[in-house]
């Protein structure tokens, strides 16, 4: 079975496009965001300006994250990392193997107002935007640093189609005054956003998971973590994402405890569909993507709701 690098290498899925002269093409990179990750794997100068370039920011972000940090414990507010930024130092100790670009963070909604203030008296501006059924929850806050343009989406929910009860059991982040999500809920999140979200649209987000099921699935408890996913509606995507990190190489047992029956045909299409041809770059199978997006929500509903959104958000 192939491992994570020998896949993302010129003798597996690069090779569906061209053959190219180095072991990372600059276009499979730059589309996944993979520029550090390239870098921490091989050392090679050819990806040294980009991860040098995402290593200053983080630090950027971090140093910004610490100062922030401070006054959220002093108020005593549960704020919680997500995605990029609560996994540097965790399962990325190279701060610029993982690119990001923003901060995201989740609240509590009555307790916005006070993390607003926060981010105010640290000199961020509220962007207002045209929101609808994907964004409805966020908010999103900007700031120059030195040159760089940090943007920080607070979220109120994890996701549009069903609040999850994922702030009960918040723990301590690697930054003072932040939380993160237990790990059975942190897996489901990164699973529902590059899945259920996403659609498998950029390859480090599947990083991501690789590295944290790796690090932490002795650490799981499974059984809740697949109740909880069915909970949220978020099987397939779960399944999904999973199963792809065994396809790339995760020596871990895939044990799923009363995966859902309507789920077993979608599932088995979704294999045939989701293939490592179709990860390089997915935007070239519109077709495929479509299906997958629609065959990768738990609930017909969610896909009503959806694209009636959707289609609301484009004649407004």
């Amino acid at each position: 079975m192939a491992t994570l690098t020998e896949t993302f290498g010129p003798t597996t899925i690069i090779e569906t496009e061209t053959a190219p002269t180095r072991p990372w093409s600059a276009d499979f990179l730059s589309r996944h965001n993979l520029y550090g990750y390239a870098y921490h794997k091989t050392q090679s100068k050819d990806y040294y300006p980009q991860w040098k370039s995402q290593l200053s920011r983080n630090y950027i972000i971090k140093s910004e994250l610490e100062k922030i940090g401070e006054d959220l414990k002093r108020e005593s507010l549960d704020v919680c990392l997500l995605k990029g930024y609560s996994l540097m130092g965790a399962i990325y100790q190279d701060w610029g193997e993982r690119f990001a670009s923003d901060v995201d963070l989740l609240i509590a909604r009555e307790e916005l107002w006070k993390l607003t203030d926060i981010l105010r008296m640290h000199g961020y501006n509220k962007k207002t935007e045209k929101k609808w059924l994907e964004n409805q929850f966020k908010y999103v806050f900007s700031k120059k640093i030195d040159g760089e343009s940090v943007i920080i989406e607070v979220h109120t929910q994890l996701f549009w189609h069903k609040p999850m009860q994922a702030r009960a059991n918040l723990m301590e982040s690697h930054i003072d005054g932040l939380k993160v999500l237990d790990k059975e809920n942190q897996l489901i999140h990164l699973c529902g956003n590059i899945g259920f979200q996403h659609t498998f649209d950029k390859l480090f987000w599947l990083v991501d998971i690789y590295k944290f099921v790796e690090k932490f699935h002795k650490q799981m408890d499974w059984q809740r973590f697949w109740k909880l996913a069915t909970e949220a509606r978020l099987y397939k995507s779960c399944y999904m994402t999973l199963f792809l990190c065994q396809k790339l190489g995760l020596n871990i047992q895939l044990i799923v405890y009363k995966a859902p029956r309507k789920s077993v045909l979608s599932v088995w299409m979704l294999k045939k569909l989701v293939s490592l041809q179709f990860l390089y770059n997915p935007q070239k199978y519109p077709l495929r993507q479509f299906v997958v997006q629609n065959l990768i929500k738990d609930s017909i509903g969610d896909n009503f709701v959806y694209w009636w959104a959707w289609l609301r958000s484009q004649k407004a």
